[in-house]
């Protein structure tokens, strides 16, 4: 889930379709009785406030859960998505979303009274993501034994794509390297073949995708023989057994030709021929007297007397009857104990059991932060940024090839201040935000966007309406630490770029514009108000809530046709800097 913390409020008519109807009534009304003395306004009810999203903050949740702080006086809720029909909640503080589709969606909440007051609309806009990247097929499609050949694939998708790794046979070879979003790893065949070759890659959002399998053909180097890539033999099944107990192994080679053999290699040596079942297996029940890794593999000849040598696997021979029970899953703490804020630190961590662990997961103050990468056997690392300095708790979880699932032992690391942390860097008039950890949540404090003045100070954007009102997008904002972001003091508050809304604060009938300087201006009679913004000025209406008032300085009234130019006040600032 990803989204711009710039909590907004809308104002929105309990019914869209009178809202235009009764605008004109509504606004001269407002703008005639509302400072006649003895009248008083309506009563209201404020909006829903600290809107959040508590759970379902990960990019591919679909059901996101949000919580609001009830406002005094609110009896009971309504809440839409996306602008959908309005549904009646009790007087309840949350909501968990019906499943959503993958995209951009907004979410929408407003409070009722008992006397029929409903509150202007507090809304929070996020994305959801549950689609894997694109992940092709690797190429080249062919070999030579003994040469080292560049595999390579180009995988895209909507969020970015953060590694991915090289199986050939089903075996992960390695994480692969990348340039200008191109995966590629170098890798040797020992043996002549066909191989089953492919990527497994994941997004940001911790979506994975296993790519299209790419059948690879590894010839001699010299041999045209087109009869070579009939025969492929996979590897060999299991991966584990006891010592001095026997086990069956057995191989599926393929062939469009009749395979005639296999022969069983443990470690290089030829230990028999295997014996050919109904289902086309070969098998051969085989002891191993000492407990240890081993290479083992096939070799099989088909009816053209072509020979091919299986994908080797590694069998891990265990002692039945040692002391210490040789079901023992263990994992460690993982290392380093130390760390700098704003760079990347390299986590690993040493698995051990009787079984092949499958896959681990780093985590930092109980949230899972990624999966680990096994880099060689049995060790797993992660790489993770920590944006503040302090301490943090950090483990890893594994899993086995029997399911079984260990937490590993925690590990407090210390993180220093980097000592690059420094505003010399940054450009006045830039806009900045605190960099984000993995594990930063929707409504994280490093999800808000300020404006870097000229005067030395980090000015904040009260609400979504007033960031689009000066940019068109996020793409200029520049990431900056925690400590750095806190060595900026605060200065005032971004106002509305004058001519482009008209204002009106949420228990007031008043409506202004807006000039230079965040001067409002109240227009004395809805002609001259049609007269600047024309007979659908309702529409570039904004409802800001009674709080921000003191951002804005109250100038003289508008009361003639030429008292006014919008597109003058538009115009009249070039940049933020101006209405400061």
């Amino acid at each position: 889930m990803k989204s711009h913390h710039l909590i907004f409020y809308e104002y929105l008519s309990m019914n869209n379709r009178y809202f235009s109807r009764a605008f004109g009534a509504f606004m001269l009304l407002g703008l005639f009785i509302g400072s006649i003395p003895g009248i008083a306004e309506a009563a209201s009810v404020r909006a829903p406030y600290n809107l959040s999203i508590s759970s379902g903050y990960s990019g591919n949740d679909t059901t996101p859960t949000f919580r609001w702080s009830q406002p005094s006086g609110a009896t009971w809720y309504s809440y839409h998505v996306n602008l959908d029909t309005w549904n009646n909640l009790g007087n309840v503080s949350s909501v968990t979303l019906p499943a959503l589709a993958d995209g951009w969606h907004t979410f929408y909440v407003r409070a009722h009274d008992n006397s029929g007051n409903v509150s202007s609309v507090t809304s929070y806009t996020f994305e959801v993501d549950t689609e894997g990247p694109t992940v092709p097929a690797v190429s080249p499609s062919s070999a030579d034994v003994d040469d080292e050949v560049t595999f390579s694939v180009d995988p895209w998708g909507e969020s970015s794509v953060v590694f991915c790794d090289l199986y050939v046979d089903g075996d992960n070879v390695g994480g692969m390297d990348v340039t200008n979003g191109e995966f590629y790893k170098e890798y040797t065949f020992d043996w002549e073949g066909t191989y089953s070759v492919y990527a497994r890659c994941a997004d940001g959002d911790g979506n994975y995708t296993t790519g299209t399998s790419r059948r690879v053909t590894v010839g001699d180097g010299y041999s045209d023989d087109s009869d070579n890539d009939a025969l492929y033999v996979p590897a060999i099944t299991p991966s584990s057994a006891e010592e001095d107990e026997e086990v069956l192994i057995s191989v599926e080679p393929t062939s469009d030709e009749e395979v005639l053999w296999c022969d069983l290699y443990v470690d290089g040596r030829n230990v028999g021929d295997m014996e050919r079942e109904r289902n086309g297996d070969f098998t051969l029940a085989y002891t191993f007297a000492r407990e240890g890794s081993y290479a083992v593999y096939a070799s099989c000849t088909d009816a053209s007397y072509d020979t091919a040598r299986g994908v080797s696997r590694t069998v891990r021979v265990t002692d039945a009857d040692s002391s210490t029970s040789s079901d023992e899953f263990s994992v460690p703490r993982v290392t380093p104990s130390s760390a700098e804020e704003d760079e990347r630190t390299l986590f690993t961590v040493r698995p051990s059991g009787r079984y092949d662990v499958t896959s681990c997961s780093l985590y930092v103050n109980g949230s899972r932060v990624g999966a680990m990468r096994e880099g060689s056997s049995n060790v797993f690392t992660a790489y993770y940024t920590f944006t503040r300095a302090g301490d943090y708790r950090v483990h890893a979880v594994c899993e086995n090839s029997r399911d079984q699932r260990e937490v590993g032992e925690v590990r407090v690391v210390s993180v220093d201040s980097s000592s690059s942390s420094s505003t010399s860097s940054l450009d006045e008039g830039t806009l900045i935000k605190i960099r984000c950890s993995s594990t930063a949540s929707a409504n994280d404090a490093c999800r808000s966007v300020y404006y870097y003045g000229e005067d030395g100070k980090r000015h904040a954007f009260p609400n979504e309406g007033t960031f689009y009102s000066w940019y068109e997008n996020f793409d200029d904002v520049v990431e900056v630490s925690a400590s750095t972001m806190s060595d900026i003091p605060l200065g005032a508050n971004v106002t509305y770029r004058p001519g482009s809304v008209l204002i009106k604060f949420a228990s007031s009938s008043k409506v202004y514009a807006l000039e230079k300087e965040h001067t409002l201006r109240h227009y004395v009679s809805m002609d001259l108000l049609q007269s600047d913004y024309g007979v659908d000025g309702e529409r570039v209406i904004v409802v800001l809530p009674d709080y921000l008032f003191g951002n804005y300085e109250v100038g003289t009234v508008i009361d003639s046709t030429r008292d006014f130019d919008r597109t003058e006040a538009y115009y009249s600032v070039d940049s933020i800097e101006d209405i400061f």
